[in-house]
């Protein structure tokens, strides 16, 4: 006990507005919860002492995102969270992340951290980029500031605005709630790769 009392410390707390910006170029672990689920309270302590493992490793954030939280809301639905708690890992490859569904135990979750998480492409490890993402960050640090805001939001926009005609037709349109959830997340995954470059190359320039 005294061991996971001294390891132990917070996750980072992400929201939707620092996300992208939190884990571009690391390797991330998140877990996506809510503050009533009894699963995810369970799962709070080896969380935080996986934290605390990582607390001085720049390249890996072990963070946690309150999906219930009404500026997360929109994260949690393009990332395609549907239970709680529900993991993700991110490591350059899917922009929504791929789903861990291995063991949640200390011990199983620091082991596949060791072996999973590192540095992803990004301004400042252009060595893991592809061709294609490379291209991508070139094309995005020829914009201005102002012009990286601009489509920045342009993008945002478009998932909100997925996201506002979601809950508008879900109210009188159950029997095409299936339907409806695929475009929604369709019409954000559709744009999520541009926006992720264009908040990393943000970042990396402030």
């Amino acid at each position: 006990a005294a061991s996971l009392v001294a390891c132990a410390s917070a996750a980072t707390t992400l929201t939707g507005d620092n996300f992208e910006a939190s884990i571009a170029g690391k390797g991330a672990f998140i877990k996506f919860y809510a503050p009533w689920c009894g699963h995810c309270k369970k799962l709070a302590p080896a969380w935080d002492q996986l934290h605390g493992e990582f607390e001085d490793n720049d390249a890996v954030v072990i963070g946690d995102v309150d999906c219930t939280a009404e500026e997360n809301k929109a994260l949690c639905s393009t990332m395609g969270v549907r239970g709680f708690p529900t993991l993700k890992y991110f490591t350059g490859g899917d922009p929504n992340g791929e789903s861990y569904e291995s063991g949640r135990d200390f011990d199983s979750l620091l082991a596949f951290a060791q072996d999973n998480l590192g540095p992803t492409c990004s301004p400042a490890n252009l060595e893991l980029c592809s061709d294609e993402q490379k291209a991508a960050i070139e094309a995005a640090q020829a914009l201005s500031s102002d012009e990286l805001d601009s489509k920045i939001a342009d993008l945002e926009q478009q998932i909100a605005d997925a996201e506002e005609k979601f809950k508008t037709a879900v109210e009188g349109l159950q029997k095409t709630y299936e339907g409806l959830v695929a475009e929604k997340e369709a019409a954000a995954k559709a744009v999520a790769p541009e926006l992720r470059t264009l908040r990393i190359v943000k970042a990396a320039a402030e």
